[in-house]
């Protein structure tokens, strides 16, 4: 047996801690504190797998690189640097449904986003989640950047960037790890050679040290990048760009036999679902009452005057209700 949403399981240490120490209580609160213990089993997902199996697809295997670096929000490229490319992203994912993708977004460091995988729904989600406002670091480290992607299985690993280039050269080392390493780069400009002003959250524009606005223009050493069989695209239009990136993959290689492996598993959350369904019926009604001769044979102490329901019939009746109850637990513990 596995857990499909193993991480969920962390919700149950507050629940025992709580229930162990809290104070006692009657058992139509145990049984809706096991309610929600079933209920937290169920969310984790328990599932027996059943089969495994493995098929080869003709697709490619891609590395979208995204930099998300402060200029990358600039408007030259509208709505801006950073939206374009990642519509254009998206675009490409719509129209190629069975290429492995993985999904990497750098500024001075490197993430991996998305790992390789032909599930597009992760990818997009990544994109979909991505927000400009949480990103701290500045600058464009590319050379960090492809080390990174040098660690891929691929024999031939093939990366689409979209990026401005940063304000620094490109190194010759660079150009020297991407021949050794087999990686080959599609480069999309995501600037202009004019360039433009980049805007902060509260609308005012980046300036330098001498309080002059910063102009962010494009890195031409992104050429540099191309040496290895590569291309080199000017942005102009999301369609554009997937055409170039789809033409670019058919004459490098025009597919590859990609291993896709697969998974059958029965699922048992229905299991803990029902229990925790039958547990809250039980305690939402008088129904509790039946187990409380169980739980008290087998040792649960439990307190009587706030299990039995009281009636409306008066006073007298309760407290007499009452007292042959506990008389009568009394004789069963006394056994």
């Amino acid at each position: 047996m596995s857990f499909i949403n193993g991480a969920v399981l962390w919700l149950l240490v507050p629940l025992i801690v709580y229930v162990i120490k809290g104070k006692k209580q009657n058992l139509s609160q145990y049984l809706r504190w096991l309610v929600l213990l079933l209920l937290i089993i169920a969310m984790v997902r328990p599932a027996l797998w059943e089969s495994k199996s493995s098929q080869k697809v003709e697709a490619e295997s891609l590395i979208f690189a995204l930099d998300l670096s402060r200029s990358m929000s600039a408007k030259d490229i509208k709505p801006s640097r950073r939206e374009a490319s990642q519509e254009s992203i998206k675009e490409f994912l719509k129209q190629n449904q069975t290429d492995q993708i993985a999904l990497v977004g750098f500024t001075i460091n490197p993430l991996l986003l998305s790992p390789p995988t032909t599930d597009h729904k992760l990818v997009s989600l990544a994109l979909e989640n991505l927000n400009s406002n949480y990103i701290l670091t500045k600058g464009t480290d590319l050379n960090k950047l492809f080390k990174k992607i040098a660690k891929f299985t691929d024999k031939e690993k093939k990366v689409v960037l979209f990026s401005d280039g940063g304000d620094e050269p490109l190194s010759d080392d660079l150009v020297e790890l991407l021949e050794n390493e087999n990686i080959k780069v599609m480069v999309v400009a995501m600037a202009t050679k004019e360039g433009s002003a980049i805007e902060k959250k509260d609308g005012t524009l980046v300036q330098d040290r001498a309080g002059n606005i910063v102009v962010s223009k494009l890195n031409s050493s992104l050429k540099k990048l191309t040496q290895n069989g590569g291309i080199f695209l000017n942005f102009s239009s999301v369609d554009s760009t997937v055409k170039s990136i789809n033409q670019w993959l058919e004459q490098e290689k025009g597919g590859e036999n990609i291993t896709k492996e697969s998974r059958s598993y029965f699922e048992l959350a229905f299991v803990p679902l029902l229990l925790a369904i039958l547990l809250f019926f039980l305690s939402a009604t008088r129904f509790s009452k039946k187990l409380l001769p169980l739980l008290v044979l087998i040792g649960i102490d439990v307190q009587a005057d706030e299990i039995f329901t009281k009636q409306t019939w008066g006073g007298h009746v309760d407290r007499l209700r009452i007292e042959r109850s506990f008389r009568w637990l009394l004789s069963l513990t006394s056994l």
